[in-house]
């Protein structure tokens, strides 16, 4: 993953509070832990002091901020940093997976189910129930449930043992 700072302001909907010594970002982590060229948040006001002494070459932050952390620390401001953070990281997981259609012999899957067999994955021991509909493109992960009569859309990534109940629904 690269991301600059132009991309990733608008990737969270945000607003460039500070530009920092560094424009071009490579990965994500914690406050006190993130380096110069990573993404961090400030989620929470007892992260603050962690916020102050961040090496985090940018960090997304709320509105009503009050105090700054040392320059040379870029800073978007964003409405709720933890969403922000949400989005970016589901951004950039969507980006490293790489979809390959297949039905493991060992899924359980019953008759009234409705997919593309070429069009998802469904992984080893993942169990679909009665009339499940799976959408176009799809990851059903190693040990999944899938109850009776749900719908699952197009798109979806289901990690491992993830049980999906009867009827509901998961959009694309």
């Amino acid at each position: 993953m690269k991301l600059n700072l132009g991309a990733l302001t608008s990737l969270v909907s945000g607003e460039i509070l500070r530009k920092g010594r560094v424009d071009l970002f490579t990965g994500i982590a914690s406050l006190d832990e993130a380096t110069e060229d990573q993404i961090s948040f400030l989620g929470h006001e007892k992260y603050f002091d962690d916020f102050l002494n961040t090496r985090a070459g940018v960090v997304i932050v709320p509105k009503d901020l009050h105090k700054l952390p040392p320059e040379g620390i870029a800073l978007v401001q964003v409405e709720q940093p933890s969403q922000a953070f949400g989005l970016l990281i589901q951004k950039l997981s969507a980006e490293q997976r790489v979809f390959t259609p297949h039905i493991a012999p060992t899924a359980t899957i019953a008759a009234s189910a409705e997919f593309s067999r070429t069009g998802v994955h469904i992984a080893a021991g993942a169990v679909i129930g009665e009339r499940v509909r799976i959408g176009k493109g799809s990851t059903i992960g190693p040990n999944c449930v899938i109850a009776d009569d749900a719908i699952i859309g197009e798109s979806v990534y289901l990690h491992p043992n993830v049980v999906i109940r009867e009827a509901c629904q998961i959009g694309d």
